[in-house]
């Protein structure tokens, strides 16, 4: 069955519905037009549609050839900021699973992600769902656990070195080598996936310029 030709309130493109409750050409349309329901600043943005059994907000992205969702901070990533790389977490800073605003997300190994969740006494130790506080709260009993940067105990530079790093314009195999460690790791702190609280400034600043002219 075909549907009549008609215009996407988000990019005015005409398209051809495959349904008749079809109001957006496209994925990235209707998720558009749900964000500019929101205003760009420090304030969470809680998904107003779908939310998951898990507390994350969802969205069908996908219906042919089989239906696909994503969570809404994870499309709000790479709308706004980029590629997800295989393997890596979008954590909230904001502790809000229903927040979508990319102000408020960031990337992270898995390693990032549990230290994260100790770090706010969600860490599952047992099996069984609990919140973990006081003495029981693993960070106390080893607060090196969630440390940044330097602080540490596994890294192996210095914050100056990692800035010389994240500065540098040599190719990454040379930069490597002259601080006698592997390619990947020049790369994870270029993208900002480690020491990502260094260029948090420069992020932010470019992210906000993103959504304000998508917002123009």
């Amino acid at each position: 069955m075909s549907y009549e030709d008609r215009k996407c309130p988000q990019c005015s493109n005409v398209f051809s519905p495959s349904n008749s409750r079809m109001k957006f050409c496209s994925a990235e349309c209707r998720f558009l037009d749900v964000v500019s329901a929101f205003d760009v600043g420090d304030e969470c943005w809680e998904w107003p549609l779908s939310i998951a059994a898990s507390g994350y907000g969802q969205m069908n992205v996908a219906t042919n050839p089989k239906p696909l969702v994503k969570t809404a901070h994870r499309l709000s990533y790479e709308m706004f900021i980029g590629e997800i790389p295989d393997g890596l977490f979008v954590m909230h800073k904001c502790d809000n699973r229903k927040c979508f605003n990319p102000e408020h997300l960031s990337l992270g190994t898995p390693a990032d992600n549990i230290a994260d969740m100790m770090r706010k006494g969600r860490y599952n130790l047992s099996g069984k769902r609990r919140w973990l506080a006081g003495e029981a709260h693993p960070l106390v009993k080893n607060p090196a656990l969630a440390a940044r940067g330097e602080a540490n105990s596994l890294s192996k530079l210095t914050e100056s070195q990692a800035i010389e790093i994240l500065r540098s314009k040599d190719k990454q195999i040379d930069i490597a080598r002259s601080f006698g460690i592997c390619r990947n790791s020049v790369s994870n702190i270029k993208k900002g996936i480690t020491w990502a609280h260094l260029g948090s400034k420069d992020k932010t600043d470019a992210l906000a310029d993103s959504i304000k002219s998508f917002k123009k």
